[in-house]
């Protein structure tokens, strides 16, 4: 993958034996490469690579330290290149596996909502949210606005992730007070998330947890746009 000029944030999942590995490859026409150099700090300090044309260099990263990668090579004749081709790059590991982090957003996803703090659930969702961003602001809302006393009650959670995708079925309980009367339902959502630097909400499928029922259409009448399903 290209992550020049851009920050990259780590999981326990994604490292390898609990390291971070870098490989790659050096060279120059007409002269050898006799020497590779990482750098974690931005250049403050330099590290021989293992190799020289092949290179890795494997480390333990600390949490919540965030590395400044640079990586230069040096050839026959003592020259040094300019630092790439991970120049710009910042790593921070984070102590922590994406079933916790997966875990975690749902669980605020649902406080949030049953708070009516919808504005606080926008920083989890992506702009790709399929249906759009605002129309699911909106569709929240409404809900927001016909309900009171909330509750959300989440029984089981299972997730399976590939790649920068992943997809979290949450079987739930909700609670909660519509004109005064006490109602009640459960069902089973698939919530759809992406890693965007952080997981991101994209997509949702299964029943309505974060929703109203669809609008019932009298016979004759039109039908009103129809909104996303969350």
């Amino acid at each position: 993958d290209t992550i020049a000029g851009r920050e990259l944030t780590l999981q326990r999942d994604d490292l390898i034996n609990g390291q971070i590995r870098f490989n790659g490859t050096a060279s120059q026409e007409g002269v050898l490469v006799n020497r590779t150099e990482i750098s974690l700090d931005g250049g403050r300090t330099w590290i021989p690579c293992d190799g020289t044309n092949q290179w890795t260099y494997t480390f333990t990263p600390i949490t919540d330290r965030p590395y400044d990668v640079l990586i230069r090579a040096q050839n026959t004749l003592g020259v040094y290149s300019e630092p790439s081709p991970l120049d710009q790059v910042q790593i921070t590991y984070h102590e922590a596996t994406n079933t916790s982090l997966l875990t975690g957003l749902v669980n605020d996803l649902c406080r949030s909502f049953s708070n009516g703090d919808v504005q606080g659930m926008q920083d989890s969702i992506s702009d790709s949210y399929v249906g759009g961003k605002s129309v699911w602001q909106s569709e929240l809302d409404r809900a927001v606005a016909a309900w009171s006393s909330i509750a959300i009650r989440v029984s089981n959670l299972s997730i399976d992730t590939a790649g920068n995708q992943a997809a979290v079925q949450v079987t739930w309980t909700r609670t909660w007070s519509e004109q005064g009367t006490p109602k009640s339902t459960s069902g089973s959502t698939q919530l759809v998330f992406v890693q965007e630097g952080a997981w991101k909400w994209s997509n949702t499928s299964g029943d309505r947890l974060f929703s109203l029922p669809p609008v019932t259409i009298e016979p004759g009448g039109a039908a009103p746009p129809r909104p996303p399903q969350f």
